[in-house]
Formats: C-alpha cells, structure tokens, sequence
C-alpha cells in the first residue's frame, strides 16, 4: 500500500538520519516540513517516491535520494549544501529548483538524471564538480558569473546541449567536461583559463563557431593573416600535410598552433576551428 510521509514540528531534532527510509518502496510523498536535514542515503532507492515537499530542508546528506527512479521535480530553493550523489540515477527527474545560497554543484549530485532539461543555476554558484551533470537531457545552459571551475565529466555525455557560455572568472575546466555534448558553439567570455584541459571539449566535437574576446580575435589575426589563402578555402590542419606547402610554411603554421595553444590555453580542437574559420567570417566576436 502507498504511503505518504509527513514530518511534524520537533521530528528527531529536525533530522531525517541515516538511511532512515533506505530501499523503502512503500512510501510514494514526503512532506519534510520543519526537517532542516535529510542525512546520508536517507531516502535512496526509493522507488516509488515521486514528490518531494523540502520544506525547510537545508541540507542534504550524500546519497539522500540516490536511485528514487520515479522521483520528478526537486525544488531546492532553501537547500545551501548537497552531499556527493544526492541525486544519482534519479532518471524521471525533470526539473530542479537550486538555492541562491547554494555555491556548488557536487560530485554525481545529478548524474545519469536522464531526463533533466531544466536546471537554474543561481549566481553565486562557484564549482561543478566532477559528474554534477553528466548523462542529463540539458538542452541549454546559462551558467552564473561568479563560476570559477568546472571539473571533469562535468556534463559528459549531455547530448543535447548545443551552446555554452563560459564565464569570464572561469580558470579552471576539466579532462572531458563537455565530451560527448552535442556542442556546435562555444563562447567564451573572458581569457581562457590556465588550467583548460586539452580534451575538455573532447575529439570528434561538431563545434563550427567558436566565439572569443575581442582582443584574443586581435591577437589570432595578426599572426594568421598569411594564412588567408588557404583559409579562405576551409582547409582543415589535417589537409596541411597533403596541399603541397614548402616545408617551412608547415612548420610556421605548426608553430603558430604551438604559440596559440601556449598564450589562450585553448583545447587544439578548438584552435583548430579558429584557424580554419578565422579569416571566412565564421568566428564570431563578443563586444
């Protein structure tokens, strides 16, 4: 028989424990009203508990609702800390609601959560972490300003996410952190971090436009202007080999790769796609 859960004023301290209702398939809704705790793997593998009242709950313990394969919605707007894997394989999640005090996005919090298109991301947001987000079914993204990292797998594997933004205060961006997106525009708003790892974006990327600031566009067409005849054709770096350059014309090419991956930090891919597109118009410009 289905149950409902109702927490009332003064339950055990405000807090649920750990694995309070673990594997439970009874209970379908709980109401946390005065809960200000949920703890570890308090509620994973739940089932069959689809709605979730977080009342005033705000903080959520590692696992807490890890495996609540019918879970649907998750407004927390009143939760500023979530455990490692609150959220893990919650796969008919749909839409999450996250706290402007939030300033992280843990580790697996979200992943696998295979139909989740729709996640706000507050301002003071700092940190995805390692599969926050991987496996999910964003469509788009706006991530806050004040992001500073964002670590690997971050979004692996989302498919169909077709644009990001990346803030400016970005330093930091992981091994494989849109791999496997369905990314064909990337827009970075400041100078891109030290620490942008080269497969971040990952091969075989669909990217076609890359959007820079101006003066990184500045510094790509001073040293690329002897490039605009073969630009102008689309040649792709892998063509350089077979066109039939003098040798010292590959090897200053290759070195402007070299030059250009040490001073942006971009991922090779990516400047891949500025040389080919730099001089047709197709690398766009932020003001």
């Amino acid at each position: 028989m289905a149950a409902h859960i109702t927490f009332q004023p003064g339950f055990c301290n405000s807090n649920l424990g750990e694995g309070g209702f673990i594997n439970n398939r009874l209970v379908h809704s709980i109401d946390c009203g005065r809960l200000t705790r949920v703890g570890k793997n308090a509620c994973a593998r739940c089932e069959n508990l689809r709605i979730v009242n977080f009342g005033d709950v705000s903080t959520i313990g590692e696992g807490a609702f890890s495996g609540c394969s019918s879970l649907e919605s998750a407004d927390l707007s009143n939760v500023n800390g979530i455990g490692n894997e609150a959220f893990w394989r919650c796969e008919k999640l749909e839409t999450v609601v996250l706290s402007p005090g939030l300033e992280e996005i843990p580790l697996r919090a979200f992943y696998k959560c295979s139909r989740l298109e729709d996640v706000k991301f507050p301002q003071g947001i700092k940190h995805i972490r390692m599969g926050a987000l991987s496996g999910t079914d964003l469509k788009s993204i706006k991530l806050p300003s004040q992001l500073q990292t964002i670590a690997s797998d971050a979004f692996l594997n989302c498919a169909g996410l077709k644009k990001v933004t990346i803030p400016a205060k970005v330093h930091s961006i992981g091994c494989a952190a849109f791999y496997g997106c369905g990314l064909e525009m990337v827009v970075f708003l400041g100078k891109p971090g030290r620490k942008l790892d080269p497969r971040a974006f990952g091969s075989g990327s669909r990217i076609t436009k890359v959007v820079l600031p101006f003066k990184a566009r500045q510094y790509i067409q001073k040293r690329l202007s002897f490039l605009h005849a073969f630009t102008s054709r689309k040649m792709r770096p892998a063509d350089w080999k077979t066109i039939g350059m003098p040798r010292t014309m590959k090897d200053r090419i290759f070195t402007i790769i070299l030059s250009l991956r040490k001073v942006t930090k971009l991922p090779y891919e990516i400047i891949y796609i500025i040389l080919a597109y730099v001089d047709t118009g197709y690398l766009l410009l932020t003001k």
